[in-house]
């Protein structure tokens, strides 16, 4: 029903919104319907809005890459955020650092502009609804809730990646992203309970799916781990076997900011060995699974 549409390319990024962003528009407009048509038109409005902050915090990650030659390939908008694929893993935990913190850092610039040039009302009790709101105050809230979720030290979140950086300065690499996998877990497992008691839903499926990453990125590191001791051994037994001691950087289950995940190149665009393919995006609406090739 819905398609995955390639919106263009900016400054060499690639810029897809996927089709499964389709039915969370359709949701939040149906939802607002029962307040009448301008209320469920306002509410869509305030979703582009939101996804236009998070497209914004991507961008912070894509071009802070580009002080460190990590190309990024393309920016998804998915209904659960962004995702900018970087093409190559950042040479060390200063550069990683610094790509991971600019997306956050892009959402407090925002909510930073709005406070000082946008009279901002903050309601002074709890109890509110975020529609009651002017569009600016909205939209601060919104950046400073984007900054401070995505700074929790979990999987796939930003923190996770800077606290895994900041970890390496003392500890080795491995040992930094299996404490960080285990602490977001643990983490994970925390947040999710507390929205089970206190029967708030949406956190239980968001920490749940956290979870998942955080093992996912454990086990994609120990199989990447593995392969290449395998194919260190290989290499060094055959002096340059089947493996050729290469490096396994985009592990099968790679997802991350700055990995190359499972769905790769799109359609379009040339392969590693620099054929092109059958037809160009630019401008198209295509079906999810032309967007990219599974390597």
């Amino acid at each position: 029903m819905f398609k995955t549409l390639y919106l263009g390319n900016l400054s060499g990024i690639r810029i897809y919104i996927h089709w499964s962003f389709w039915w969370l528009t359709l949701y939040v407009l149906i939802s607002g319907l029962g307040d009448g048509f301008r209320n469920a038109i306002s509410g869509v409005g305030f979703l582009f809005a939101v996804f236009g902050c998070v497209f914004l915090h991507e961008l912070g990650h894509a071009f802070s890459g580009r002080w460190f030659k990590v190309p990024t390939q393309d920016i998804t908008l998915l209904p659960i955020g962004g995702l900018a694929r970087m093409g190559s893993i950042p040479a060390g935990p200063k550069a990683e650092f610094v790509i991971a913190i600019c997306g956050p850092l892009v959402n407090v610039a925002i909510a930073l502009i709005l406070y000082l040039f946008f009279p901002i009302k903050l309601p002074e009790s709890g109890g509110f609804s975020i529609s009651e709101l002017t569009p600016p105050t909205q939209m601060f809230l919104v950046n400073v809730m984007l900054a401070v979720f995505n700074m929790l030290p979990v999987y796939p979140m930003d923190g996770g990646r800077i606290l895994r950086a900041l970890l390496q300065f003392v500890v080795s690499r491995r040992t930094a992203v299996l404490w960080t996998g285990r602490l977001g877990q643990v983490l994970a497992l925390l947040f999710a309970g507390y929205g089970l008691f206190t029967f708030q839903f949406s956190l239980v499926l968001i920490f749940t799916i956290m979870f998942f990453a955080c093992s996912v990125e454990l086990f994609q590191f120990n199989l990447r781990d593995r392969m290449q001791q395998m194919a260190d051994q290989m290499g060094a037994n055959s002096n340059g076997g089947p493996f050729g001691g290469g490096s396994f950087g985009g592990g099968p289950f790679s997802a991350g900011p700055f990995t190359a995940g499972p769905f790769s190149s799109p359609t379009g665009q040339a392969d590693d060995e620099g054929e092109p393919r059958s037809r160009s995006l630019n401008g198209e609406i295509v079906d999810a699974e032309d967007v990219r090739r599974i390597q």
